[in-house]
């Protein structure tokens, strides 16, 4: 986590004594990293599999429906946004830096897979996670305080974010 790197500054200086490579997982929608962030934080679950074995994994789940807090919802995507920058120049001056797109990354997991593994420089392998979402695509199933979430969005920067 950044906030790690920030409060712990040897790590970073640790691991630039060799030579290391990156990769930076990151949400092109804030508003759904806001939302992931928000609903594991509060059940306790982020991660649904039949396999791994953690406290905060479940073998299934029923979404619930959360409520942003609408004073501080734009000041909270731009912070989400200014993460992802600080991220890429952190990570990206020290070390080698793979960006991989979660939204990418769902579409084609076998093509970004390979992008990935050439990257490392790994032999080619076929990759498989029985990982399944959290959440639902739909922000109205999501959110129940979507309409007011859309009225705060809608002609901002972050209005893209209601669609995708």
């Amino acid at each position: 986590m950044l906030s790690h790197c920030k409060s712990r500054p040897y790590i970073l200086r640790l691991l630039t004594q060799y030579e290391l490579k990156a990769v930076l997982v990151i949400r092109r929608n804030a508003l759904k990293t806001l939302i992931s962030r928000r609903t594991a934080a509060a059940s306790g679950v982020y991660h649904i599999s039949d396999t791994l074995k953690a406290k905060s994994a479940v073998r299934s789940w029923n979404a619930r429906q959360i409520y942003l807090d609408s004073t501080s919802l734009l000041s909270e995507l731009q912070s989400i946004v200014s993460e992802r920058d600080q991220w890429r120049s952190l990570v990206g001056k020290s070390f080698e830096l793979f960006e991989l797109v979660y939204e990418d990354y769902v579409k084609d997991h076998d093509s970004m897979n390979r992008k990935l593994q050439t990257f490392l420089n790994v032999n080619e392998y076929p990759l498989e996670s029985d990982l399944k979402k959290v959440n639902p695509d739909k922000l109205e199933q999501i959110l129940g305080n979507f309409g007011e979430v859309r009225q705060i969005l809608e002609g901002t920067k972050f209005e893209e974010f209601l669609n995708t």
